[in-house]
């Protein structure tokens, strides 16, 4: 079973009132994200609760004990990106909501348009795994 855990929590655009613009971020990953988002980018990152995301596949083993609306599908996506500037490939691991997932797949990949390496066997497509965020009463991140 994959668990990871995550920051769930709300992006907005400064003087907006638009609050349903969720993300999922690697809890590893999110003070720094967080720092790019607010400095960089001008959004305001509120509500942030860190739980579980759990690959599909392993959460049938054990459904009937979680109660379906602590469910939240997200969707893990993987690829390796080629950076021009420093010659070398690096892994690249998000996790997008279900939800509206294609809509957010192509915004992802937009930021990555050399997603491949100059030689093939080195970098797979992109893969898609499907999984859940479980919603608990975890603390802030």
């Amino acid at each position: 079973m994959r668990k990871i855990k995550l920051v769930k929590c709300r992006l907005r655009q400064n003087g907006s009132s638009d609050v349903d613009n969720v993300r999922y971020v690697a809890l590893e990953e999110f003070q720094l994200w967080r720092y790019y988002m607010e400095k960089a980018h001008g959004f305001a990152v509120e509500d942030p609760v860190v739980s579980y995301w759990v690959d599909a596949e392993a959460l049938m083993e054990w459904a009937e004990q979680i109660a379906p609306e602590r469910l939240e599908p997200v969707i893990e996506v993987y690829f390796y990106a080629h950076s021009v500037e420093g010659g070398t490939t690096v892994p690249i691991r998000r996790y997008l909501s279900g939800d509206n997932y294609s809509g957010l797949r192509e915004l992802l990949l937009q930021h990555y348009p050399t997603l491949h390496a100059p030689h093939k066997e080195l970098s797979p497509e992109v893969r898609e795994d499907r999984g859940y965020f479980l919603v608990s009463d975890a603390g802030t991140a």
